[in-house]
């Protein structure tokens, strides 16, 4: 899937200026696409960690063969005023970084706890997650200044 395409902080500034223009008219924010205006991450991690685990001898008629497959658990709590219905987390392992999406339905002040399949990682115990984008169920959404959503 294609990474969705953010607005920058100068589309956020006219957006914010826009909001105002539609509040006056009496039009939701949520009808205008307009970002939400959280000064940090409207998500809480409160854990990440990754796993490995091979699942030896699959035996097949001709050969054996192991495979590995790789977790991400991953605990947080939507602090947002709308159910997030996608949070995009940026995962590193020290050595390389990847964009991982979580979707459903989260719903504001409920912990949820999800395994999710993930790229195989050289260090486990070394895995860190920051929260990159969240798209809310109302149509606004919550990008990170610093996070790069585009890559993989």
């Amino acid at each position: 899937m294609n990474a969705i395409p953010f607005a920058s902080v100068g589309t956020f500034a006219r957006n914010v200026s826009l909001g105002t223009t539609i509040a006056a008219l009496g039009l939701s924010a949520a009808a205008s696409g307009a970002e939400t205006a959280y000064s940090q991450s409207p998500i809480a991690i409160t854990a990440c960690a990754g796993s490995a685990a091979t699942l030896s001898n699959l035996r097949q008629p001709y050969f054996q063969l192991d495979v590995t497959q790789s977790t991400l658990d991953v605990n947080f709590t939507n602090n947002g005023t709308a159910p997030a219905i996608e949070v995009t987390f940026l995962v590193s392992d020290g050595r390389s970084g990847r964009r991982i999406d979580d979707r459903g339905s989260f719903s504001p002040g409920v912990p949820i706890a999800h395994r999710l399949l993930s790229p195989y990682w050289s260090d486990t115990s070394a895995l860190t997650c920051t929260v990159a984008a969240v798209h809310f169920a109302d149509g606004t959404a919550w990008q990170s200044p610093t996070a790069n959503v585009a890559s993989r």
